[in-house]
């Protein structure tokens, strides 16, 4: 890593006076990520020259593109391959502000699925990106949200940096929300199961932020499934019970519901058969 980082630093001299301005000023900086407006700010340059120069150090492999006016600094430890070697949440960190890395990629991180998920989902209250992204070979998910969501933050040592995530009670309360970004509904079953099992939930923290997100679907889903696992006892089990709205809505939203089988207590549309939920205990 030593000699590639001295060879990339000695090519970055061969660039020319304007690539190595831009470098060398966004680093400078700190910017790993930056905008055209920013580095024109930094060098001085006139906008067409710093237009060809950027458009240069893309093609050279020195930058990624990553969106219309929107570039990353490649690490040098990416080396010539342009893939990333550290943990792709430090480079999800890198991407987007305000952020935290969010749902299938939290319940990871917490240890609550032995599933390694291939895309980093990552939420913020901001919209740079569509909605997918491949940066240095990783798929990274960004999930808009609004500002009154964006809640329940943790930051974690990760490779000598603090990274954001959803702090525990808030992947429960977000993977409920939408379980189609955590595999579904039978894996965000199994995180629960888990996180229970381990005792890493407080169940009145996860109660105030399902009722700050507001979306009453997540107390029905984690109602019955909680029923249906055995987890939580009856004190919460009949809170949350008092938090359910009229009206059906579906177990797992991504799925259909053919079966049309109803819940009554919970008022859910069970469109995962019950022995599917319940198959998690044996795992």
């Amino acid at each position: 890593m030593l000699n590639n980082m001295k060879k990339n630093a000695e090519n970055r001299k061969s660039l020319g006076k304007n690539g190595s301005a831009i470098l060398n000023e966004m680093s400078r900086l700190d910017k790993e990520v930056f905008s055209i407006n920013e580095a024109r700010e930094a060098t001085k340059l006139e906008y067409s020259i710093l237009k060809e120069a950027l458009s240069l150090l893309v093609k050279q492999r020195w930058l990624i593109r990553l969106e219309r006016g929107l570039y990353l600094i490649v690490p040098f430890e990416a080396g010539q391959e342009g893939k990333w070697s550290s943990d792709p949440f430090v480079l999800a960190s890198k991407l987007i502000s305000p952020y935290y890395i969010s749902h299938w990629s939290a319940a990871s991180h917490w240890g609550w699925t032995e599933q390694l998920p291939s895309t980093v989902f990552v939420t913020s209250p901001s919209r740079k990106f569509l909605n997918e992204k491949i940066i240095l070979n990783i798929t990274f998910r960004f999930i808009k949200i609004s500002n009154n969501k964006f809640f329940g933050i943790a930051e974690e040592w990760v490779e000598n940096k603090k990274i954001k995530f959803s702090d525990k009670e808030k992947t429960i309360a977000d993977i409920l929300d939408r379980p189609n970004l955590c595999g579904g509904i039978k894996e965000v079953a199994k995180c629960i199961r888990n996180a229970f099992r381990e005792n890493q939930i407080n169940p009145q923290i996860l109660t105030d932020y399902i009722s700050k997100i507001g979306n009453r679907a997540i107390f029905k889903r984690l109602g019955y499934i909680s029923e249906v696992l055995g987890i939580f006892n009856k004190t919460w089990l009949d809170m949350w019970q008092g938090f359910v709205s009229k009206g059906y809505s579906k177990l797992d939203p991504s799925m259909s519901k053919l079966e049309k089988r109803f819940n009554s207590r919970w008022n859910l549309i069970v469109n995962v058969p019950e022995i599917e939920l319940k198959k998690v205990i044996e795992e």
